[in-house]
């Protein structure tokens, strides 16, 4: 299988186990914990998802979850270049790939906060029109 990294688009953060990953383009935004943080930090750091793979071949999905990863334009194939270290595995039992994902805040996410926004009110307000 190829291999990925986070697209242009993609803003991603973890913080104690969870990842937040955002696409900025759409204003979607993604949660990951676990087992599933770990497979997003693998992808996006140039891992074999063959080896991944490997890692959930109790569960599958690996190959669904990459194809809704590049379906919402989260992950994007890898050029070539050597890949980073895999991170650490999660203590504990293998679980089965799954994430949240987020519209609500779309619309903010995508304002522009120099030039979309309320002249008078600031941000989050956006301007009229």
């Amino acid at each position: 299988m190829p291999r990925y990294r986070a697209s242009a688009s993609t803003a991603a953060e973890i913080l104690d186990g969870e990842a937040i990953v955002i696409d900025l383009a759409s204003g979607a935004y993604f949660s990951f914990t676990g087992w599933t943080t770990w497979a997003w930090e693998s992808l996006t750091a140039g891992a074999d998802s063959d080896e991944i793979a490997a890692v959930f071949a109790d569960h599958g999905g690996i190959d669904e979850f990459v194809e809704q990863l590049t379906s919402a334009g989260l992950l994007v194939a890898r050029d070539g270049g050597d890949p980073e270290p895999m991170p650490q595995r999660p203590d504990g039992d293998v679980e089965p790939l799954q994430f949240d994902r987020f519209d609500d805040m779309a619309d903010m996410i995508k304002i522009d906060p120099v030039h979309d926004v309320s002249q008078e009110a600031g941000w989050p307000q956006p301007a009229d029109g």
